[in-house]
């Protein structure tokens, strides 16, 4: 069996937005499972988010951390593509919020356990990591970064490339997405290299292979 791969994603940024949606460029099979990580920033309160898209799939949030006292969020959320088509996935805040949104096909991850191991941290400096557990035989690591006050970019860590990033405070929230693709049982650090020291927040999920196993330790 082919090792699971990300096939394509999507970015979308919005300011003051009360609704932003992106729409993946080509045709997703049914049954493959789609990612979609959502930054929202509001100076009275992070928001919550609502996703849905227009094939009419089921999405159900991950894993989700606030930091910047309070009033920024980064969310994951994901979603099994019910019909073939090229989905427009949309988030909606709970009021109205600066917004960025990634949207990601994944391709080869086990249908019965789409998602089984996350990890949050925040912290601040140059360098954000976190370790995430169990180890992971064979499937994708994702790991999203956001940071406070700076336009800078975020030097994906070793093993990792980046998917999709907005570096740009001024058009939405700074978010940085990284993945990176198993071969072998290891624990892994999800990092990266901020060009600016800042304070940060990441999440961390595994996405295991079709029929793949977890060890933990």
């Amino acid at each position: 069996m082919a090792l699971p791969t990300v096939v394509q994603s999507a970015l979308a940024v919005g300011v003051a937005s009360s609704a932003l949606g992106v729409t993946l460029p080509g045709h997703v099979n049914a049954g493959r499972l789609l990612a979609a990580v959502v930054c929202g920033v509001r100076v009275l309160g992070a928001p919550t988010f609502s996703l849905a898209d227009d094939q009419g799939s089921s999405w159900s949030e991950a894993t989700t951390l606030t930091m910047d006292l309070g009033v920024r969020r980064l969310s994951l959320h994901t979603a099994r593509q019910i019909v073939a088509g090229k989905p427009t996935i949309t988030v909606t805040p709970s009021a109205v919020s600066d917004l960025t949104l990634i949207a990601l096909e994944l391709s080869s991850i086990d249908p019965a356990q789409a998602l089984t191991a996350v990890n949050t941290a925040t912290g601040s400096g140059l360098t954000p990591s976190q370790t995430l557990v169990p180890k992971m035989a064979e499937g994708i690591i994702l790991g999203a970064f956001t940071h406070l006050g700076v336009s800078t970019t975020l030097d994906s860590g070793s093993g990792y490339t980046r998917v999709q990033e907005n570096a740009n405070p001024a058009v939405g929230p700074v978010l940085h997405v990284e993945t990176r693709t198993m071969t072998s049982p290891d624990l892994l650090t999800i990092d990266g290299t901020l060009g600016i020291s800042a304070t940060w927040g990441l999440l961390a999920a595994a996405f295991p292979q079709w029929n793949t196993y977890f060890s933990v330790g």
